[in-house]
């Protein structure tokens, strides 16, 4: 058996699985993932899609990584409400970021400056990669954080929209990290 083969057993509890994930808001198949479309999609994933994620990824097969992927459908696959749940061959959570194709273009920032931010988030404070797709991040702290003034200062330097476009003001940004201890990151 293939890691896919053990992926799509997986996914089945969850609908029909598909022979790839999507990029590019639905746009684009990558057929080196594996996929379901479930509930719980919008701008931000729903806690019932992230309940889903947890679930597979007790049970991955070795050397993959799991994902909620598309959740904003523009191509012509229409999924409203609903988002991707994916499998990808990874050794890192961030392999889910690569699969996905994340970037930050209007910020020249391609998936590998994503990566090495999100890298280093990880390192200083153990982040939990929940949701990866064409330009929008989301994930949860999980380590201590010392200094929750000085991260949120730094995710609106990464990630000016966050603020811009959404909290208001980077104290406002720090209260939500503190408050949730969620980090939703998406670049317009």
């Amino acid at each position: 058996m293939t890691w896919r083969t053990d992926a799509e057993k997986l996914l089945s509890k969850y609908g029909t699985p598909r022979a790839y994930s999507t990029r590019d808001f639905g746009r684009e198949q990558h057929p080196s993932c594996v996929s379901v479309v479930i509930d719980g999609g919008g701008p931000m994933v729903e806690d019932s899609a992230i309940a889903k994620l947890k679930q597979v990824r007790a049970a991955l097969p070795a050397g993959t990584v799991a994902w909620l992927g598309t959740a904003r459908w523009l191509g012509a696959e229409k999924n409203p409400g609903l988002v991707e749940l994916a499998i990808g061959e990874g050794s890192s959570q961030l392999d889910a970021v690569r699969h996905a194709a994340s970037d930050a273009v209007n910020y020249d920032l391609d998936t590998e400056d994503l990566v090495k931010r999100l890298a280093r988030y990880h390192e200083r404070y153990r982040i939990d990669l929940l949701h990866a797709e064409t330009d929008t991040i989301e994930f949860d702290v999980c380590g201590k954080v010392d200094d929750w003034a000085r991260f949120a200062a730094d995710l609106y330097e990464f990630c000016p929209d966050i603020v811009d476009q959404g909290v208001g003001s980077v104290e406002e940004l720090r209260e939500a990290l503190i408050d949730t201890g969620r980090v939703y990151l998406w670049w317009d």
